[in-house]
């Protein structure tokens, strides 16, 4: 799951509109973890900074996890996010390739992107209707949803 946020059409910009980015993540993978029946642990890569950083970035998240958000209430995400650095863990460094292949997709920049993001597109979430444009990838603002056709096909 990937959401693509365009700060240059949004008045939303830096540390809130990372939050928001948070939300929708959230939201996508606690829906995507209901639908299917299961439990869930979130894995991230540990924010820029230091420890003062990741102790705001967990505490903030273990708010999400506790109470959810304006849309989703998460019965399916049991503990807190964990964060390490990705350097350390493969499954994150994938989740970068995921993230950039898709987001070149999303840019235009398709040269390099294009040869992989069937494999990529064949990995994202899906709604009920098996849409993935929305719930796999999250464009925003809204006013961007031309892409979900262009980029999904």
């Amino acid at each position: 799951m990937v959401v693509a946020w365009d700060e240059g059409r949004t008045t939303l910009k830096g540390e809130k509109a990372f939050k928001k980015v948070i939300d929708f993540a959230f939201e996508r993978i606690a829906m995507h973890l209901a639908k299917n029946e299961k439990l869930g642990v979130i894995v991230a890569d540990r924010p820029g900074g230091g420890h003062k950083e990741d102790d705001q970035f967990l505490a903030e998240f273990l708010d999400r996890v506790n109470e959810g958000t304006e849309y989703v209430v998460p019965e399916h995400v049991p503990i807190n996010i964990l964060t390490t650095p990705s350097h350390l863990q493969r499954h994150l460094q994938v989740a970068d390739l995921v993230t950039a292949i898709t987001c070149a997709m999303v840019a235009g920049q398709t040269t390099y992107a294009k040869p992989y993001f069937p494999i990529i597109k064949g990995m994202l979430i899906s709604n009920h209707h098996g849409y993935i444009g929305g719930t796999g990838l999250k464009v925003f603002p809204d006013e961007l949803i031309n892409l979900y056709h262009w980029v999904l096909e």
